[in-house]
């Protein structure tokens, strides 16, 4: 054994002596090992401990943890001295101390990003919970802030550990801090425009809003921008600084979206059969499940017909959910008219034609 450790000793590879390469790589060994030991049944801890009614989303908080974790334990473990055996030349050895330290301050800002995780989970349900109800909306917010920040600040300290003046940095910004702030007018008005969205509560993902000459689904809300699915079928993305200067029309509510179907009939339907034909649209949307609630009403006495209209609040998420929801209901509002002898009002005339006596 004495003469196989002599062998490694005196055998080189990249001019490192096999001896070293052997102890460094029996502290990744060890670092493997012992990160997967201290990982799983934290992990295992974490996804019964976490505060969230949905399942996917203490496993994939638990993931995480295990991830971040084992990542950590790994760094620390080559930290202790991993570098040190290999027995490099000095400006080497610096590099690799740097490597290391960038390798443990990012599982250090990953263990810690999960952390938050955990709080704002706990918060939401929390909140959600009690009086002071929160959308989900406002936690991806603050997770996406709160993402942002802490990665600028472990970069800014990771970066004065391995030898970088920050100082110098920073000074750098304020010298050319005008510059920098006229060049992110745009980015720094959109964030702005987000924290105004936020506050005010203007909307929650999922909901159908109107504003401008924008029509549809609310998909992310950005820190920068948000993700519209219209109602004819493209996807937009509006700059927060647009959406909070702008007069919003929110058509949602605890998951349902209002929409109306107006109807025309004509003059000469008597007082009775107008009765009948709001008792006639009153029934299909009582017979719909997917309808939570419904008013029906005369509207106004147009130009050219009595003007019924339904305002409803159903459950639909697309356009085509929609085109689908108002089609049937079109269809049955014609079925049973037809059946009824009411008739629909189509823009007419009426010319009086008048002969007047000469002489």
């Amino acid at each position: 054994m004495q003469s196989f450790f002599d062998w490694l000793a005196v055998h080189t590879f990249l001019g490192i002596p096999l001896l070293h390469l052997a102890k460094f790589g029996g502290f990744l060994v060890t670092g493997l090992v012992f990160g997967r030991l201290l990982s799983w049944p934290l992990a295992q801890w974490i996804e019964r401990v976490t505060p969230s009614e949905d399942h996917v989303t203490s496993v994939r908080v638990a993931k995480g943890f295990e991830r971040s974790n084992f990542f950590l334990v790994f760094a620390i473990v080559l930290k202790m001295g991993a570098i040190d055996v290999l027995h490099l030349p000095g400006w080497l050895w610096e590099k690799g101390q740097h490597i290391l330290t960038i390798l443990l301050a990012c599982a250090v800002t990953m263990l810690f990003l999960q952390i938050v995780e955990v709080v704002l989970i706990g918060l939401h349900n929390r909140w959600r919970e009690g009086a002071s109800h929160v959308d989900a909306h406002v936690i991806d917010f603050l997770r996406k802030a709160i993402r942002v920040f802490v990665i600028i600040i472990a970069a800014l300290v990771t970066a004065d550990n391995i030898g970088f003046k920050v100082s110098g940095i920073i000074a750098g910004f304020g010298i050319g801090g005008a510059a920098m702030a006229l060049a992110a007018q745009g980015l720094i008005a959109n964030f702005l425009g987000t924290i105004e969205v936020v506050a005010d509560r203007m909307f929650r993902v999922g909901d159908r809003i109107h504003f401008d000459n924008f029509d549809g689904f609310v998909q992310e809300l950005g820190l920068r921008s948000t993700k519209i699915l219209a109602m004819t079928g493209e996807r937009i993305i509006v700059p927060n600084k647009k959406i909070a200067e702008s007069q919003i029309h929110n058509y949602s509510r605890r998951g349902l979206v209002r929409a109306s179907v107006a109807v025309g009939i004509v003059y000469s339907t008597g007082h009775d059969h107008v009765r009948q034909a709001m008792r006639i649209l009153d029934a299909i949307f009582k017979e719909r499940k997917d309808v939570d609630s419904h008013q029906i009403f005369l509207k106004n006495l147009g130009a050219y017909s009595l003007d019924l209209e339904a305002v409803f609040w159903a459950r639909y998420s697309t356009s085509f959910e929609f085109n689908a929801l108002t089609g049937e209901i079109n269809l049955e509002i014609k079925r049973r008219f037809d059946a009824d002898g009411i008739g629909f009002a189509f823009p007419t005339q009426t010319l009086r034609i008048t002969q007047s006596k000469t002489g």
